[in-house]
């Protein structure tokens, strides 16, 4: 119980993601070689609304499975968090 109530301070407390300002950088730096919208057959991230509708799929991919980048793995836990929080938050434009 306790931790629960500490768990949804924090939660409140968090600062809010938004795509533009923290999503999109980490998205670019690390995600654009492939889902830069360059290769059709790949899911394109490089815009708020083609990211927001993959909003579940990026996040299960960079947090649950931990799969993305493929090969590569040079996400930061700390960017992995920031694009699950801004999911979690709503997807924030």
């Amino acid at each position: 119980m306790i931790a629960e109530i500490v768990l949804a301070m924090a939660i409140q407390n968090a600062p809010v993601m938004t795509y533009t300002d923290q999503v999109r950088p980490i998205i670019k730096l690390r995600c654009f070689k492939c889902h830069g919208g360059k290769i059709p057959t790949l899911p394109d991230f490089s815009t708020y609304e083609r990211a927001f509708k993959k909003r579940y799929q990026i996040r299960s991919r960079v947090w649950t499975l931990k799969s993305m980048p493929p090969g590569r793995n040079d996400m930061t836990d700390v960017e992995r968090k920031m694009i699950k929080m801004w999911v979690d938050q709503g997807a924030k434009k």
